[in-house]
């Protein structure tokens, strides 16, 4: 396996672990904030997450994953959940990035999405500089752009750590 595979390989291996993490532990934040389905907010299941719903959907959750009914969660119903989000995840996956629609992810197909990920990126990157909507980036937007980032990250501008 080349070196490129194995990288990609650890990066998949590595979203599904994460996404394995037992039920009880996901929805409540973290890192990078809650880690909620919206088929999880939805919980009669109408299409539309009402704000009752939204306040609701720990409890829902609770309830899905307490297989048995009696009130507590078991390291079996934990694995069960997590392995539900994780299948989950997986079939999100293949959808946006199986392009072929050959129920497998190509390393083709996995880097086409990065470019995709990396030109949007940079699309919204631009278009944050180019405040005037010219088509171009001035020294004087650039300087404004860089300037609220050095005081959004306590002195590092756009580029890393400002030299001066």
């Amino acid at each position: 396996m080349s070196s490129r595979k194995a990288v990609i390989m650890g990066v998949l291996v590595s979203v599904a672990l994460t996404a394995a993490v037992p039920v009880v532990a996901q929805g409540f934040g973290g890192p990078r904030g809650p880690q909620v389905l919206f088929e999880e907010l939805d919980l009669n299941g109408d299409g539309e997450i009402s704000q009752e719903e939204m306040l609701n959907h720990h409890e829902g959750r609770f309830d899905r994953a307490d297989a048995d009914g009696d009130g507590v969660l078991t390291r079996d119903e934990m694995i069960a959940a997590g392995q539900a989000r994780v299948e989950a995840g997986v079939d999100r996956m293949l959808e946006r990035l199986d392009s072929d629609e050959d129920g497998a992810i190509s390393q083709a197909e996995m880097e086409a999405a990065a470019e995709d990920r990396q030109e949007r990126r940079q699309a919204r990157m631009f278009d944050r500089l180019d405040a005037d909507d010219s088509g171009t980036i001035s020294a004087e937007e650039f300087e404004d752009a860089a300037e609220r980032m050095r005081e959004r990250r306590g002195g590092h501008g756009l580029f890393g750590r400002d030299r001066g």
